[in-house]
């Protein structure tokens, strides 16, 4: 059964900047196995230079989101608050998790509702992962409003090791 989307009558991203908050800089957090982190994704205002200001998606006020530092093997909960202007989700890129936490909207889990939450398990299986995690909310039918973070792993416990990977 095909199911009809009417593209009309979808939310857009707000534009206007006006009254919100400026984005700050990005937390550098610690987190230890086990450790809950809580994540408020909201509109911030971002100057981008000279007399540009833009709306973005924000986590806990800042454009990009906290540095995440988490030791290889461990376990931490993101409880995240959506307080943006549509339904959200946030997509964790570069770690090997549970399917159900990788916040692919409408294909590994359901949206998060403007004032609705949901609890993210993620996992640190590797040394020396990094990526980053983004929030995704419509801005148009085809295309998707997107801010970014990044976390790092520091060196295996026992090797005190990197992975020996590298990008290019």
């Amino acid at each position: 059964m095909h199911q009809h989307i009417d593209h009309d009558r979808q939310d857009r991203f707000p534009t206007d900047p006006s009254g919100l908050p400026e984005g700050g800089r990005p937390e550098l957090l610690e987190l230890a196995d086990g450790d809950t982190l809580d994540l408020r994704v909201g509109p911030v205002a971002k100057r981008l230079g000279g007399d540009t200001t833009v709306r973005m998606l924000g986590y806990n006020g800042s454009i990009p989101s906290p540095t995440l530092k988490v030791q290889q093997g461990s376990e931490i909960i993101v409880q995240v608050e959506n307080h943006g202007d549509l339904d959200a989700t946030v997509h964790w890129h570069g770690l090997r998790l549970e399917n159900k936490y990788d916040g692919v909207p409408h294909e590994t889990q359901a949206p998060i509702p403007v004032g609705g939450e949901f609890t993210y398990r993620i996992q640190f299986p590797d040394a020396a992962c990094t990526g980053i995690t983004r929030t995704s909310g419509r801005t148009t039918p085809r295309s998707w409003a997107c801010t970014a973070t990044s976390w790092s792993s520091p060196p295996n416990r026992t090797t005190g090791r990197r992975s020996t990977a590298t990008s290019s």
